[in-house]
């Protein structure tokens, strides 16, 4: 009874402000894929949790907004930077780092590798599958939704990575030219 009424309302909500709806399920569906690893690889190696970092102590973000809707994109900029980034311990931006330009190298690969695969059509129903499986869900498809398709995604990464698109299937190498 209760799971229907709270169904209802967000129905309701949802027809109400259907553009609000879409830019938030987007929103969270994109940071779905913000990686999060590097925190427990930082716990693990340094025994402290990282949100107990000093980095994260204070407002830095909400001064840097302050600052960027003053039109000081530059002094945001630098409050991020220097309160966040710079405060970090080395092992814990080293992490950071280093998960997002794996991550950002990935998602560029996947594209390469989407634009490069023929036939186009299985390049096209590759990227389809990995949308709907983790667009759908949207936020939540961090992990439950996203695992089915990782092997989508590593093989449109490797043809991207490979710099040819040219699937073989069950097709010499000879036969091709």
């Amino acid at each position: 009874m209760r799971l229907q009424q709270v169904t209802m309302v967000a129905g309701d909500i949802v027809r109400a402000h259907p553009t609000d709806f879409i830019f938030s399920h987007t929103l969270g569906w994109l940071r779905s894929f913000v990686p999060q690893e590097y925190r427990f690889w930082y716990e693990r190696l340094a025994g402290q949790r990282w949100d107990a970092l000093p980095a994260f102590q204070g407002d830095a973000f909400g001064r840097a907004l302050d600052a960027a809707r003053r039109g000081q994109i530059i002094a945001a900029a630098n409050i991020v930077i220097r309160e966040r980034l710079l405060a970090l311990p080395p092992l814990a931006l080293i992490l950071w780092l280093g998960w997002g330009a794996a991550y950002l190298i990935g998602a560029i690969l996947f594209c390469l590798g989407a634009l490069r695969l023929k036939p186009r059509a299985l390049a096209f129903v590759f990227v389809a599958a990995v949308f709907y499986v983790t667009f759908l869900p949207g936020p939540i498809s961090q992990i439950r939704f996203r695992l089915p398709v990782m092997p989508v995604m590593i093989l449109l990464a490797v043809v991207g990575a490979m710099g040819q698109g040219k699937l073989m299937l069950g097709r010499s190498r000879e036969n091709e030219d």
